[in-house]
């Protein structure tokens, strides 16, 4: 992942296992309100993980507790999404390959990622028995 001035590592104020890991690449692009609800979660968790997966052409998305996929995701990925990993030199749709690379969400906070997905999955489960606070 290339990095640029537009990255922040890590969210100071994230205390626990639920700390963001510093590999993931922070956002600092605002996206509307209800990317969460737009990329297909309608759960109540803290943290949301999405990838794309091509073998369904759908949005995958990963709570603490579930995961999931909803259809029409895909839309707001590839118009909202992708052109953001596109600017941080990540392929989030993985161009005839799995992809490696998704998008964490903090509902909380409302603070994104980009995140390899072997992280983010570990990173959702150390944080499943914590309460994300």
């Amino acid at each position: 992942m290339a990095g640029n001035e537009h990255t922040d590592h890590a969210a100071e104020d994230h205390r626990g296992r639920c700390a963001v890991p510093p590999t993931f690449v922070r956002l600092s692009d605002c996206l509307q309100q209800s990317i969460d609800r737009d990329l297909g979660y309608h759960g109540e968790d803290r943290f949301v993980f999405f990838h794309y997966e091509p073998r369904g052409g759908e949005v995958m998305w990963h709570d603490r507790h579930s995961y999931g996929f909803a259809a029409g995701g895909w839309r707001a990925y590839f118009e909202d999404i992708e052109p953001l990993g596109d600017r941080y030199g990540v392929d989030l749709s993985g161009a005839g390959e799995p992809p490696r690379y998704g998008l964490l969400v903090d509902r909380a906070r409302r603070e994104l990622w980009l995140a390899d997905i072997s992280g983010a999955r570990a990173f959702m489960s150390r944080c499943r028995d914590d309460d994300g606070t």
